[in-house]
């Protein structure tokens, strides 16, 4: 039943990922993929401390944030158009977007973690 929770959450997460990433955003930093992990961070940051409390069925943490979140992010993604930013020779621009996607990630997963703490 868990892997049901995951996959189902999963296909829900990827098919947002794929409808944002259609929007025609342009700029030099890959900003649709920084924006998906950004936003992603906070929703996993608002849902953690509802997971933390005993009476939640274990398949709603399975479906959000496992799937629905693990879906949506895509560290491999931010992976690749970081690598691509380098050998295009944009290196200031590409530890530029690393350095915004992963602290900007912590800060997002922490602010969501304290918007959730404030809510359940």
């Amino acid at each position: 039943m868990s892997l049901l929770y995951v996959g189902i959450g999963g296909a829900i997460g990827a098919i947002l990922r794929y409808l944002l990433s259609q929007l025609s955003l342009q700029h030099s930093l890959p900003i649709k993929t920084l924006f998906i992990n950004l936003l992603g961070s906070l929703v996993i940051g608002f849902l953690s401390p509802k997971f933390q409390q005993s009476h939640w069925f274990e398949g709603d943490q399975l479906l959000l944030i496992t799937g629905v979140c693990g879906g949506f992010t895509t560290f491999s993604t931010f992976s690749l158009e970081s690598l691509q930013l380098i050998q295009n020779g944009d290196t200031p621009l590409a530890l530029l977007y690393m350095a915004i996607s992963l602290v900007g990630g912590l800060a997002c997963v922490a602010f969501g973690y304290f918007i959730g703490q404030a809510s359940f």
